[in-house]
């Protein structure tokens, strides 16, 4: 019974459909389909590559979207198996790995290679979506990857996990192995992270922290190489609502400036953090 309802659940997830841009919100959701972005050589436009039944395919768009990996969520649920977005070049609002509003996506993968960032990037969905009524839907990312070669600015914050709203995300993987990041955050902006995993290659990063104010239950993050102001095991000061129960930092090369236990909770628990320099 089990495995039938296991089974039963999966035939509910589409495995990817066309993407569709909404020039009226300048949202672009992919929609599971594996998507490339590049500059436009049409000035303030984006090229957008992706494969369909008749080969490659280009859609062009004006510069500065929020890109979902999977769909627009907000009158029904919209689920995909994987989401899969590569930035090569362009101004980037926002990315989300997951979905707008109602949604899962199975496994959320995103490749930064260049581009500048408005706002940031988000390995899980977006789940809160008016502050007025204080709408939030169930978003959710299974697995989510994230690889960071370069960028040609400064991304202002990425997230792990979910980025507006208590969206739920599962394994987190990050590496970065160049560029500019002015906040790293293992979990999410709210909402929950069972796990995330940091690797610091090479790159410019102003603060890491586990947690924003969501909570997380186990971070790590090893550091080879890159320069970094601050480090903290939990949330950074200013964010006290921050809770993890385990968090490890790994110091093997590289220049870091200030480590910190930070928050949890509102209290910096000392016994909860495992660090090594070497």
């Amino acid at each position: 019974e089990d495995i039938e309802e296991i089974v039963d659940q999966l035939s509910n997830y589409s495995v990817s459909e066309l993407p569709v841009y909404d020039a009226e919100t300048g949202r672009l959701y992919a929609c599971g389909t594996a998507i490339t972005v590049e500059k436009s050589e049409t000035e303030g436009m984006l090229d957008i590559e992706y494969l369909s039944e008749n080969g490659y395919e280009i859609m062009t768009i004006p510069e500065n979207p929020v890109i979902f990996g999977g769909g627009n969520g907000i009158d029904g649920s919209v689920n995909y198996l994987n989401s899969d977005i590569t930035i090569n070049s362009g101004h980037i609002n926002d990315i989300y790995g997951g979905s707008y509003g109602d949604g899962n996506v199975g496994v959320a993968s995103i490749v930064i290679n260049g581009g500048t960032f408005e706002q940031g990037v988000n390995g899980g969905g977006r789940s809160y979506i008016n502050a007025e009524e204080k709408v939030n839907f169930n978003s959710s990312v299974g697995n989510v990857n994230i690889i960071v070669n370069n960028t040609d600015g400064e991304i202002p914050i990425l997230y792990g996990g979910s980025g507006t709203g208590y969206g739920t995300t599962g394994q987190v993987r990050i590496a970065v192995n160049g560029g500019s990041i002015r906040y790293l955050v293992g979990g999410g902006s709210n909402g929950t992270t069972s796990n995330s995993e940091v690797v610091v290659n090479d790159g410019k990063i102003y603060c890491y922290q586990s947690c924003n104010r969501g909570a997380i239950n186990n971070a790590k993050i090893t550091i080879k190489g890159g320069e970094l102001e601050k480090v903290y095991a939990g949330g950074a000061p200013g964010k006290e609502g921050a809770t993890y129960k385990k968090s490890e930092i790994y110091i093997l090369a590289g220049m870091v400036n200030f480590v910190g236990a930070g928050h949890n909770g509102g209290v910096a628990e000392l016994g909860n953090v495992k660090g090594k320099f070497y």
